[in-house]
C-alpha cells in the first residue's frame, strides 16, 4: 500500500474527540441512514485528496500535531495558544470535500455567467447546457484542495483580529459534528460572511460539550473579557446541532446515539434549503452583467447567547447596514460617506418616492458608527 495514500480532510484527532473506544455514532444525511457505531478512522478521507506529491499531506501532518495539543489545552482551560486554534479553524474550513465541491460549483456558475455575458455582447447564441458542460469541466480543472490550502495559507491573517470564546455546555444534550465542521455566520449582516467583514462569527464543535467561537468582538462585546462561557441552555445545543446538520456534506457523527430532535424533518429541510441556495448572483442586462459571489453560510433564524449584538450596532436599522471590512479601507469609507450626501441621494432616487431625510440620517448614523469601529 502506498504511504499516505489515505488522506483525511477532517483530521483523525478531531474525529476522535467525538468517539468512545475508537467508535462514534454515524448518520448519513444524504441517504438518511442511521448507521450506528462505526470506527472514526474510516471516515472523512479520500485517496490522494491533496495530491500524490504529498506536499500538503506532510504539512498537515505537522500542523495537526500542534492543533491536537492546543485542543487538549483549551479544553483544559489553558488559552495561551489560541492562535493555533485560529489556524486550525481557517485551514479546516478550506480543506474539506464539501468546500471543494462548493467552490467548484461557484466557479462554474461564475464562468457560466461570464461566458453568457460575453456571448450576448458578441451576438452569439449557444445553449445553456453546452455552456454548463464547458464551464463545469474548466472549474474541475481549476479547483483542487491543495490550491485552496495555498490560498487560505496566504489569507489566514485576515481573522487574526477575531476574539475567542469557548462555550461549555453543561447539559445532558451533547454537541454533534460532521464532515464539514467549521461554519461561518453573521447575525449582524446576514448573509455576508466574508472573512474580512464586520460581524463575522466562526463556530466549530471542539468536543461533545464544547463549542469554539471566533467572533468580531467590536460587534458582540458581551463576553470579550472572558475565555469561557458556561451554559446550561439545552435549547441552544439543539440550535447548534441544527447548524452542524445543515452544514454537513454527507455525514454527521456523535458520541451518543442520535435522537429525534437531531434527525427531525426541520433540520433536513434547513440543510436542503442551504444546499440549494445559489451564492452567485447577477445584476444588469445579459450582455453587461455584474457578477456577485457570496461566501457560503447557513441561513437560519436562531439566536445565540454568544452572538448578542451590542446596542449601538443593533439600533442601526438593517436597511442602512452595509457589509464593511473590519480593517479600515478608504474606498469603503468614501462609499459610506457618499451614501448620505445630497447629490448621491438625488441621483440614486430621482425616480423613487422615498423619505430622503430618513435615508440620509440612517446612513449618516451608520457612517459615524463605522468610523468609531475602525478607530477602536
Amino acid at each position: 500500500m502506498a504511504e499516505k495514500k489515505k488522506q483525511h480532510y477532517v483530521p483523525q484527532f478531531y474525529l476522535k474527540m467525538f468517539s468512545n473506544n475508537s467508535k462514534f455514532y454515524l448518520y448519513n444525511v444524504e441517504s438518511k441512514e442511521n448507521i450506528g457505531l462505526y470506527s472514526y478512522k474510516d471516515q472523512c478521507y479520500k485517496t490522494y485528496f491533496y495530491g500524490k506529491d504529498k506536499i500538503w499531506e506532510n504539512k498537515l501532518q505537522d500542523l495537526e500535531a500542534k492543533w491536537s495539543e492546543v485542543f487538549l489545552k483549551i479544553l483544559d482551560n489553558n488559552y495561551s495558544n489560541v492562535d493555533l486554534l485560529r489556524e486550525f479553524a481557517i485551514f479546516q474550513y478550506a480543506r474539506t470535500e464539501c468546500f471543494k465541491s462548493r467552490l467548484t460549483q461557484t466557479t462554474s456558475l461564475q464562468l457560466k455567467e461570464f461566458v453568457k455575458s460575453q456571448l450576448a455582447h458578441d451576438g452569439i447564441t449557444i445553449g445553456d447546457e453546452k455552456i454548463k458542460e464547458v464551464t463545469d469541466k474548466k472549474a474541475e480543472e481549476l479547483i483542487n484542495p491543495s490550491r485552496s490550502l495555498d490560498m487560505i495559507e496566504k489569507f489566514k491573517s485576515i481573522i487574526s483580529d477575531l476574539s475567542f470564546l469557548k462555550v461549555h455546555y453543561n447539559t445532558n444534550k451533547k454537541i454533534i459534528s460532521c464532515d464539514n465542521p467549521v461554519l461561518m455566520i453573521n447575525p449582524y449582516l446576514p448573509p455576508h460572511v466574508g472573512l474580512g467583514m464586520i460581524g463575522l462569527i466562526i463556530i466549530f464543535p471542539m468536543s461533545p460539550s464544547n463549542l469554539g467561537v471566533f467572533y468580531d468582538g467590536k460587534v458582540y462585546s458581551k463576553y470579550k473579557k472572558q475565555n469561557v462561557l458556561i451554559s446550561n441552555n439545552q435549547s441552544e445545543v439543539n440550535h447548534i446541532n441544527s447548524l452542524i446538520y445543515a452544514n454537513s456534506d454527507e455525514i454527521i457523527f456523535s458520541i451518543n446515539p442520535f435522537d429525534k430532535i437531531i434527525l427531525c424533518d426541520s433540520n433536513a429541510k434547513l440543510r436542503a434549503k442551504n444546499k440549494l441556495h445559489n451564492n452567485v448572483q447577477t445584476l444588469g442586462p445579459e450582455n453587461n452583467k455584474l457578477i456577485i459571489t457570496q461566501q457560503p453560510t447557513i441561513y437560519h433564524n436562531f439566536n445565540f447567547s454568544f452572538a448578542k449584538i451590542d446596542f449601538e450596532f443593533a439600533q442601526i436599522n438593517r436597511d442602512y447596514r452595509d457589509s464593511v471590512p473590519r480593517m479600515f479601507d478608504e474606498g469603503f469609507r468614501k462609499k459610506l460617506y457618499d451614501r448620505y450626501q445630497e447629490w448621491f441621494v438625488n441621483m440614486a432616487f430621482k425616480d423613487f418616492n422615498i423619505d430622503k431625510e430618513k435615508y440620509k440620517k440612517g446612513y449618516e448614523d451608520y457612517y459615524n458608527l463605522m468610523i468609531k469601529y475602525w478607530d477602536n
